[in-house]
């Protein structure tokens, strides 16, 4: 099981994502193969042309909520980033405002908090990532302070992974994070942003980059391959200098890597298909698995959609430059002429996979982000899920899904639903 906090790494998220200006020569790429085959060297494909389960059956999420945590002002929780829940039906909360993680009982009522102010030393500066690994430790990354927090079930501090400046080598501007591994060593994506954007304006390139098994004690340890990390282009903007600065902005609705880790691999995928391919602990190709769907067409109304949510969420007060410049220059970004096969993917407690359909993000009823392809543990394609509309799941288990959803005011809530259904 993995949750995000603070923005989608590599996807579109309408975030201005700045990426590496790498060329893609050295990525990894992958055949096609017959299904439940193995390649020459000895690599599992498993390959579905449909789901198990056709519209109306299998399961479904049920009409309401059997906890709903309230945000601010009416509830004990600031801004809910991120949820995950224990494997005692506790509920781990990643809170924004300010950073804490706060723990919930499995009936919705508050126990404690870790993190906070109190803590001391151990308090977070920030909170960009939250995952679950095993035996329920709750790792969170703290981007301000350059390290991963590791949590007991308990509450209490298990251990601190740095990731000092000294290991960030040269051309890298640090590490993204990822979650626990399946071996409990933490993983890391090496962010390799060049600024200012190398090519021209308006220009598309393919950017790589790699991931790391970091010990507990923060030492590098093993890595993959060079992957596809997105698509990103230059964009001119005005910083205070005569001259326009090109800033290298991901390419909205392009490729970009997204990871995950599994019961017993780490599986990435690049979102130009409906591939997901699982890494062992030395960085190596072990599985496939691959669903048979075409690529949805991005149509210029879906582009115009796109345009007016994003103007209307970078305007105004609070905007940075870069954000304002962009959202009154996005209608000439490079749109591909088809959608990525998904927005992003996490495991499941029950190891199944839910990967995310691609569209806009916003959770509006009708958007095809609402849509969830549910893949089992064998990486048989199982069937669709639709969720309740303002709702993001970030996890889930046999019998229920957890995730934020957001009222009409904006506010943030922690909802648990029951799955229904065969």
């Amino acid at each position: 099981m993995r949750s995000e906090a603070g923005g989608r790494v590599g996807g579109w998220a309408g975030s201005l994502l700045l990426a590496a200006v790498v060329g893609c020569d050295g990525t990894t790429r992958l055949p096609a193969s017959p299904p439940g085959s193995r390649d020459s060297a000895g690599i599992a494909i498993v390959e579905s042309a449909a789901p198990k389960f056709g519209t109306g059956e299998g399961r479904r999420v049920a009409e309401l909520p059997t906890i709903d945590l309230p945000g601010a002002p009416g509830g004990y929780i600031g801004e809910a980033i991120t949820a995950a829940r224990l494997s005692d039906g506790r509920i781990v909360v990643a809170d924004g405002r300010p950073p804490v993680i706060r723990y919930i009982s499995a009936e919705g009522k508050w126990l404690y908090d870790v993190g906070s102010a109190a803590d001391g030393k151990e308090a977070l500066g920030s909170i960009f990532h939250l995952a679950v690994g095993a035996g329920d430790t709750v790792a969170v990354y703290d981007l301000a302070m350059r390290r991963a927090l590791l949590i007991a079930p308990n509450g209490t501090l298990a251990g601190v992974i740095p990731v000092p400046e000294s290991l960030v080598p040269a051309g890298a501007n640090g590490f993204l994070p990822h979650g626990l591994a399946p071996d409990g060593r933490y993983l890391l994506q090496r962010d390799e942003i060049a600024v200012p954007f190398r090519g021209r304006a308006g220009e598309i390139l393919s950017d790589s980059t790699t991931l790391f098994w970091f010990t507990r004690r923060g030492a590098l340890a093993d890595s993959s391959g060079r992957l596809l990390a997105g698509e990103i282009f230059g964009f001119p903007v005005q910083v205070g200098k005569p001259e326009a600065f090109l800033a290298p902005l991901a390419r909205p609705f392009g490729g970009a890597l997204h990871v995950a880790a599994g019961p017993s691999l780490v599986w990435y995928g690049e979102a130009t298909r409906w591939e997901f391919i699982g890494l062992d602990g030395r960085g190596r190709v072990a599985r496939i698995i691959r669903l048979s769907r075409d690529a949805e067409p991005l149509t210029p109304a879906f582009r115009d959609t796109f345009v007016a949510r994003f103007q209307a969420r970078h305007t105004g007060r609070g905007t940075g430059v870069v954000q304002q410049q962009f959202a009154a220059g996005i209608a000439t970004a490079p749109f591909p002429d088809t959608l990525p096969a998904f927005t992003d993917f996490f495991f499941a407690r029950d190891s199944a996979l839910w990967v995310q359909h691609a569209g806009l993000l916003e959770g509006l009823p009708g958007d095809a982000t609402l849509d969830w392809t549910v893949i089992a543990a064998d990486g048989t394609w199982l069937q669709e899920i639709r969720v309740p509309a303002g709702f993001r799941p970030t996890d889930a288990g046999k019998d229920w899904v957890l995730g934020i959803w957001r009222d009409d005011s904006g506010s943030a809530h922690v909802r648990l639903y029951p799955l229904v259904g065969g």
